[in-house]
């Protein structure tokens, strides 16, 4: 049964990448499950990244979009500790809003 490890939002985006939800991931858990929602309020891109050690992060996904008022999910089978998922609006001074669940089993 997948357990919530984290959730955020209803968070703004700005015209840069910012943290919008960094997590850590508990031992017992082997992967882990993010969900993005955009609030119906204009299209974002996101990415994530992954460390072992909260100090050096790597891209675990590469940038995606998710137009206004859709979903993305996506499944982190590496090791990391840590996750940050980052996002930022797709077209400059219009942004987006959204909230972030991240669950793992």
């Amino acid at each position: 049964m997948p357990e919530l490890i984290a959730y955020t939002g209803p968070i703004e985006t700005t015209d840069a990448y910012t943290t919008a939800l960094k997590a850590k991931l508990p031992p017992q858990i082997s992967k882990a499950m993010v969900h993005i929602k955009e609030l119906d309020v204009n299209d974002i891109d996101w990415k994530i990244l992954g460390s072992i050690d909260n100090r050096i992060y790597f891209e675990e996904k590469a940038e995606a979009t998710v137009t206004k008022g859709s979903s993305d999910a996506y499944e982190v089978t590496k090791a990391w500790i840590y996750l940050d998922v980052q996002v930022k609006s797709t077209v400059e001074n219009n942004s987006g809003e959204i909230a972030i669940a991240v669950s793992g089993a």
